[in-house]
């Protein structure tokens, strides 16, 4: 046979292929209910505003964005099916309609597209069945590629809400992976509990060690008392505070009884320090990896109760996620290194989790405070990324992207975003003369001073960026 021949064949035919098409499908289902697929069609492209004005002959296109996904199939539910294995086609179809009846969105298992989150639009799932069929229903399905709801925060408490059931859902996936992973490694009971606890003992005496510096009750006053009366290092509502991001301002609502705020304070630290050493000891007696999450999730709930100030809560669950938080014992056997891999990386991904749970909530100080904490959340959370992608946690990568998303939008409506005014004097000024300039109002002061951090009000930065929200 020619050159030719031999091509002609190759694709006619499929001689030579080592690649098989029918080898890479995906067995279809939509929320877990399976079905055959005989066919389908898909629309992509790109969504326009097509823009006309008189005496132009050529129109103006807007791009808008990728276009919405729409994808067909065509298939069948059949009972005693070769292709899939599911009970009789009654149940089959009664599935199928309540999963494409359920409220949200779906994972669609695409034959050729793979796994696809999708929602089913009105009159998405048309079946049909006759005489002729038998003991099947033929139906088109069709459904709409959904995403993450990105431009719906508008105030700090939905933001708040949707952080809190993002974490919630990241740590429950978490401990399920850890969970698996571990019990799927271990090859000897013995020494995956050793590692266990040794790596659990090591990490909360750590713990135990740093949080009790936050612990203290200077520490616990910074985070009541507030900066309009008490200076810029509080960063409490007590007295009163203003924010150098926004410029708004939080007057006291009543008059505080400040000796017996200090008495109030110096009890929650005893109270703090005996809950603290009571989830350690109870974690560091851990052996069955089974009972881990939840004592893990009691720790650091705890630790949100017992250290007072926000700022504290970050630094300490940033250093929860430091190499210098685990002993780095080298193991001979597999089983035991694999445990312990595992398990350092579900306790950083836990520490990264409650890192921008806690973040969402602080009283933003500053244009370059706000962009820090942002800065550092945004890593956290692409560390923990990271550590899912490696062990292979997909479900729980894309819990720790939505959590990212979430995050991000929620600092951005807090003023990260807001537009940004740069302005620049010949030598350093007071405050109150600043703040003059710029707004003719000296009574601004306070909030550049809480903003720029001087060493002192006399004596402001050459340059200053002052946002929107404090113009």
């Amino acid at each position: 046979m020619t050159i030719v021949g031999d091509a002609l064949s190759s694709l006619t035919q499929g001689g030579g292929e080592r690649w098989k098409w029918e080898e890479n499908l995906h067995p279809a289902s939509f929320r877990g209910v399976p079905f055959a697929v005989t066919g389908g069609e898909s629309q992509f492209g790109r969504r326009q505003a097509v823009h006309e004005y008189p005496m132009r002959d050529r129109v103006w296109v807007e791009d808008l964005g990728r276009g919405t996904r729409r994808i067909t199939l065509h298939g069948f539910i059949v009972q005693g099916s070769r292709i899939y294995s599911a009970g009789d086609v009654l149940t089959q179809r009664d599935s199928l309609v309540a999963a494409c009846e359920t409220k949200g969105t779906g994972t669609l298992v695409h034959p050729t597209l793979g796994e696809l989150t999708v929602s089913i639009p009105d009159g998405g799932l048309k079946l049909r069945e006759g005489v002729n069929q038998g003991r099947s229903f033929s139906f088109t399905l069709t459904c709409l590629e959904g995403g993450l709801k990105a431009f719906a925060l508008t105030t700090g408490s939905p933001a708040d809400s949707s952080s809190d059931q993002s974490w919630f859902s990241t740590v429950t996936t978490a401990a399920a992976s850890v969970i698996a992973e571990v019990k799927g490694e271990i090859l000897s009971v013995k020494h995956a509990a050793t590692t266990i606890q040794n790596t659990l003992t090591f990490w909360s005496n750590f713990v135990a060690s740093t949080a009790k510096e936050a612990t203290t009750l200077a520490s616990s006053l910074n985070s009541t008392l507030g900066n309009l009366r008490f200076g810029r290092d509080c960063n409490g509502f007590a007295g009163g505070s203003i924010s150098g991001l926004t410029g708004k301002m939080a007057t006291a609502a009543a008059p505080v009884d400040y000796p017996a705020l200090v008495a109030d304070k110096n009890t929650q630290i005893v109270r703090a320090g005996t809950e603290i050493a009571a989830s350690v000891a109870a974690l560091s007696a851990m052996r069955d990896i089974s009972t881990v999450p939840d004592a893990v999730q009691s720790l650091m709930i705890t630790l949100t109760k017992a250290v007072p100030s926000t700022k504290d809560q970050l630094a300490l669950f940033e250093a929860m996620m430091s190499d210098s938080a685990f002993d780095g014992t080298y193991y001979n056997d597999t089983t035991s290194q694999q445990v312990y891999a595992a398990l350092t990386a579900y306790l950083k991904i836990m520490s990264a989790a409650m890192f921008a749970r806690v973040a969402v909530s602080v009283v933003l100080t500053g244009t370059l405070a706000a962009q820090d904490l942002f800065n550092r959340g945004i890593a956290a959370l692409d560390t923990a990324s990271l550590l899912a992608s490696d062990h292979d946690h997909d479900d729980l990568w894309n819990n720790i992207e939505v959590l990212r998303e979430i995050f991000t939008q929620n600092m951005l409506a807090q003023g990260l975003d807001a537009t940004r005014v740069a302005w620049s004097f010949a030598f350093p000024l007071p405050a109150l003369t600043m703040a003059n300039r710029i707004w003719q109002d000296a009574g601004r002061a306070d909030a550049l001073v809480v903003s720029a951090g001087p060493v002192h009000p006399a004596f402001m930065p050459l340059t200053m960026e002052i946002t929107d929200g404090t113009g």
